[in-house]
């Protein structure tokens, strides 16, 4: 089953949509991250954005950042405080989990923009959330448990609610405010939107920021939540399948290189798996028929040439390197995140993977292609 993220949560992340007649509502820089609680004077003008959703909701004592980690291939583990961005580390772990079933957490919890759209994607599938045996779940977490279609934990473990407050930049509690009550009554419409009973929002709502009510077994049974016992035996750990080399050389090099990063993206390179064939100067000519210019990059005794080409669509990157005669033709596209480099002088190809932001590159093992080429 493929997790996606709803488009109305993509527009969120990006602060765009595709539609140019519309516009998103860029949450003010006084309400970013943590900076809700160093600037107290800002509280009642956030508020106004917390009502659209951009709720911060920070636990009572300093966590540790939330980590996603890849049990196997179904299961994805959260541990500590949710903060901003995590929906991006999310969207990341599940790349690496092409049979996402089952989301465990163990969190104080934390901010609760990247929980909500956590939670919106979670809403879009049959999906599970358990607590950690001997973990918590608190505050923001619950909107994990909230959004999940099957709720699970082991009696070993910590359910709890409170209301939103605020803190100062040393973290002392503020005070509890009108405006943080506001905040609660939005959270408790999200939830009761996402069929929570009202006994956990009754209780959400009824027990200040500084306290946390824990949940009873009733609460528990009330909100379905599935009970696990010390015994219980989890997941086993997933075990890849086999997966043999092909025999070297059953397809010209280029076709594999064209397949694994090209697929069907628009290309000015019609004849690709020639052109990798020929010898450097025929590389270089080609580039030249096709309008490239060269450039020199120097620093530190080194110097780069290169001929760079562009797809049509900007999507993919052709170039022809030179370094202290470590000669290469690469070919990245960066709407897949996947490239590969041929060596002139020795044949080897080099498979990649980009990472990050910046223009970085990691070298893939061969054994990691299985199912893209």
């Amino acid at each position: 089953m493929r997790f996606t993220l709803p488009l109305a949560s993509i527009a969120l992340l990006t602060g765009r949509n595709n539609n140019s007649a519309s516009r998103s509502l860029p949450l003010p820089n006084a309400c970013k991250g943590e900076q809700i609680r160093d600037q107290p004077s800002q509280h009642r003008f956030c508020v106004l954005a917390l009502a659209l959703g951009f709720a911060t909701f920070v636990p009572a004592a300093p966590a540790p950042a939330a980590t996603f980690a890849n049990t196997d291939a179904a299961t994805i583990t959260m541990t500590g405080k949710i903060d901003l961005g995590d929906e991006r580390k999310f969207g990341t772990a599940l790349r690496y989990a092409p049979k996402f079933r089952k989301l465990i957490v163990h969190s104080p919890g934390g901010s609760i923009p990247p929980a909500i759209l956590i939670g919106q994607g979670l809403r879009t599938g049959a999906y599970e959330v358990q607590v950690a045996d001997n973990g918590e779940c608190v505050s923001a977490c619950t909107l994990l448990l909230a959004a999940a279609a099957e709720r699970s934990a082991y009696s070993s473990s910590s359910i709890a609610v409170h209301s939103a407050s605020t803190f100062e930049e040393d973290g002392t509690r503020n005070p509890e405010t009108d405006d943080d009550l506001a905040v609660t009554a939005k959270l408790a419409r999200l939830l009761k939107n996402w069929g929570t009973p009202p006994i956990i929002i009754g209780k959400m709502m009824g027990t200040p920021g500084k306290d946390a009510a824990t949940l009873t077994d009733s609460d528990l049974q009330a909100w379905n939540v599935r009970i696990l016992t010390a015994g219980y035996a989890p997941t086993p750990p997933y075990t890849p399948p086999p997966y043999n080399l092909p025999p070297a050389n059953t397809r010209p090099k280029g076709e594999a290189i064209y397949d694994f990063v090209l697929r069907s993206e628009g290309t000015p390179m019609s004849k690709f798996s020639e052109i990798i064939d020929y010898n450097w100067n025929g590389k270089v000519e080609y580039f030249m028929s096709m309008g490239s210019q060269i450039t020199k990059d120097c620093g530190g005794g080194t110097c780069k040439y290169r001929r760079e080409l562009w797809s049509p669509n900007q999507q993919v990157r052709y170039y022809l390197q030179n370094v202290n005669g470590q000669r290469v033709f690469c070919v990245k596209n960066y709407r897949t995140g996947l490239g590969a480099c041929a060596d002139q002088n020795t044949d080897e190809v080099v498979y990649l993977r980009k990472v990050g932001a910046n223009d970085r590159w990691v070298k893939w093992a061969f054994d990691q292609l299985a199912g893209h080429a």
